[in-house]
């Protein structure tokens, strides 16, 4: 599948983390990005549709948490691969069980190029 196919969420609170990450993304080819910025945007989202890629922050205020919104994503029939995230890097530890990522990044960024190569990595042009 080429890039441009993917179907791609960002889910994160802060306005200038969704947008860098978005902007990344486009960098990879990707064009099909929606971005939430909550749970309830996140799950409404989910059921319209498949999502191929998550980037999802971990804690964002009292109304979105990054693992309840997998688990509730993959209980819809959704399996997207998925990059968690957070200021705090024990909060891995939060992610288990049906809300296990398959990549972890710490914020801020210390190398934007880490999305960059997961994306080559997981999903390589035909």
């Amino acid at each position: 599948m080429k890039r441009s196919e993917l179907r791609v969420m960002v889910l994160d609170d802060e306005d200038i983390v969704n947008d860098l990450v978005v902007k990344i993304f486009k960098r990879t080819g990707i064009t099909n990005i929606d971005s939430a910025f909550n749970e309830k945007e996140a799950l409404d989202l989910f059921k319209l549709g498949k999502y191929d890629l998550l980037f999802s922050d971990t804690y964002m205020g009292e109304d979105a948490y990054g693992p309840r919104v997998l688990k509730k994503a993959r209980e819809l029939g959704q399996d997207p691969k998925v990059i968690a995230s957070s200021s705090n890097p024990k909060a891995v530890e939060l992610w288990t069980g049906e809300s296990k990522p398959d990549y972890f990044i710490v914020k801020p960024f210390g190398n934007i190029m880490d999305l960059v190569n997961i994306v080559k990595k997981e999903f390589p042009e035909a």
